[in-house]
Order: C-alpha cells, then structure tokens, then sequence
C-alpha cells in the first residue's frame, strides 16, 4: 500500500529541501531510519508535482497559504484516522474490564487493532497513519514548524513523499 506523507525540513533552497529528505529516506544521517515501519520510499513517487510542475517541495515564503494549507489538511488526516480506529475500537464494546479477553479473539473483529493503532497516534508512533513528520525536532506535531516560522520562515520546507508499506 502507498500513502503520501509530508516532511518539513530546513533548507537553504529547493534542492537542499528534496536531497535532505532524500538522503534520510536512503539511511543517511547515521544510519537512523526515522520510518522503519515502511519498506520503501521516494521523494514524490505517486505524488510527484504536488506542489506543481516539477516540483515536489514547497518553502512557507513561496505561497504561505498553501504550505499552511498543506500541513493542517494532513494533520488533519491524521486526526480523522483516530477517530476512526476509536470509533471502531467502541463499536465492538472493547473496554478495560474486557480487553484481556478480547484479546485473545480475533484482533481485527474486536477492535484490539484498532485501540492499538490509536494508542500509536496518540503517543505519537503512528507510521502509515501520521501523514506529517517533521525532521527538524523529530515529531509528528507540527508545533515546532509553526515556532520555526515566525522567526525562519525562508527555510522551512515541506516535501512529499511517497512510502509503501
């Protein structure tokens, strides 16, 4: 399955932006793979001229609205996705007094996997679910890049890309 994700970065330009990115796709940066819960990825891929012709990268000073635009529909995608999995996880009665018993049932008919998946969102490991990362402070929450900027904002970058898993 692939989903697109957006990754904010600093950057001095638009090459900087995609290379960085791309770099820490490929294991760079010491080897640390921020998404181990994906076996492949690349810059763009199935969302390749996301933010136009040729371009897969937009910067906050280019079109505010639209990097603004960006980052709230995907965290925003991300909310969507826990209320679903809690929806679920309540229609099927799982609660604390039963979840040991559940659990032991099949995890996708008694909304185990569907608690757990939330419980990924909440605490902030939600892989295929998170939509946007941030790979300046290493987090899901779009808080930092909003601080970044006010005072920054000729650097600060988000990029598509796409991730199988």
């Amino acid at each position: 399955m692939h989903v697109s994700h957006i990754i904010a970065i600093e950057a001095d330009d638009y090459d900087e932006a995609v290379s960085s990115v791309d770099y820490c796709l490929n294991g760079g940066w010491e080897g640390e793979n921020n998404f181990p819960w994906s076996d492949w990825s690349q810059v763009g891929g199935r969302w390749v001229d996301e933010f136009g012709e040729g371009k897969n990268a937009l910067c906050y000073a280019d079109d505010p609205d639209r990097f603004n635009s960006c980052v709230k529909m995907m965290v925003g995608k991300r909310e969507e996705q826990l209320d679903e999995y809690l929806r679920i996880a309540k229609k099927s009665g799982l609660d604390l007094d039963n979840i040991k018993e559940k659990g032991k049932e099949d995890h996708y008919a008694n909304g185990v996997w569907s608690l757990g998946k939330a419980m990924s969102i909440i605490i902030g490991d939600s892989a295929s679910d998170a939509y946007f990362y941030d790979l300046v402070d290493y987090t899901e929450s779009d808080e930092y890049l909003q601080e970044r900027i006010k005072t920054d904002p000729s650097h600060q970058w988000i990029v598509v890309v796409d991730f199988h898993f």
